[in-house]
């Protein structure tokens, strides 16, 4: 569970990750965040934008890249608010989705990291690629809790900000139900909840089943969570979750 520790011993795993690749003995293994921020405040990494199979692409592709980076990292500085602080991590890359192991979580856990993102552009010219997000308090829900979100327009999906208006909010809500705010909990976990469905409903033709799949797992705990969270918060006097009805099921959920 996500319990905001600061353990020396991250330092220790830290030090020794950026030694191994100096070394060039561990080419698989994340490269360390360059600019990770305070420890003690709720922290977005924003990973590289790259060209797919590592192309440069040219000075154009390059300059596509870096806008798409910049759109990124501005759309969730504007999500987040003053909720968490957004991190420029340079040039840190995942090179596959399951180079986010449980060691990674832990530290990234340790850090106070809620979300992690990414981008692939397939193709410079039609703008196609992907989005990565690494939901790391949602991994003790549902894991891995790593997901790669296709798109035919990379620029205009980030212009749009579904994803990011999906994603972040949903995090933090995680984040503040597992540290016991259950009242700022719901207010996040319902805006997070609502973006998320209509994101994956757009996504139907070009996620496929295995990511329906993967978000509906997803949704349906943090359904869960948000009943949990709205029956802890009715328990403080004068809540105003106290006028909050439960649905047909004996549970509670979000108003729509």
């Amino acid at each position: 569970m996500f319990r905001n520790r600061v353990q020396p011993t991250i330092w220790i795993r830290s030090m020794l990750a950026g030694a191994a690749v100096a070394c060039g003995t561990a080419q698989a293994q994340l490269t360390n965040c360059e600019d990770p921020g305070p420890s003690d405040v709720f922290k977005i990494f924003v990973d590289e934008v790259r060209a797919a199979g590592g192309s440069s692409g040219g000075a154009a592709a390059q300059a596509k890249l870096q806008t798409i980076h910049r759109f990124l990292y501005e759309n969730l500085r504007a999500t987040s608010g003053d909720s968490a602080s957004v991190r420029n991590c340079g040039k840190r890359y995942p090179n596959d989705p399951a180079d986010f192991d449980s060691t990674e979580f832990d530290g990234l856990d340790t850090l106070r990291v809620v979300l992690e993102v990414w981008g692939v552009l397939d193709d410079p010219a039609k703008g196609s690629g992907s989005l990565g997000f690494v939901l790391i308090p949602a991994h003790a829900l549902a894991p891995p809790a790593v997901y790669v979100v296709p798109t035919a327009n990379l620029l205009n999906s980030l212009r749009a900000g579904r994803q990011m208006t999906a994603f972040a909010p949903l995090v933090l809500g995680i984040s503040q139900y597992q540290n016991g705010h259950y009242a700022e909990a719901v207010a996040l976990l319902c805006a997070g909840s609502q973006q998320l469905t209509s994101v994956v409903a757009g996504q139907s033709a070009l996620g496929g089943g295995a990511f329906q799949s993967r978000q509906q797992d997803l949704m349906k705990k943090v359904r869960e969570i948000t009943d949990k969270a709205i029956r802890e918060a009715r328990k403080t006097p004068g809540s105003p979750f106290l006028t909050w009805k439960p649905t047909s099921d004996g549970t509670f959920a979000c108003l729509r």
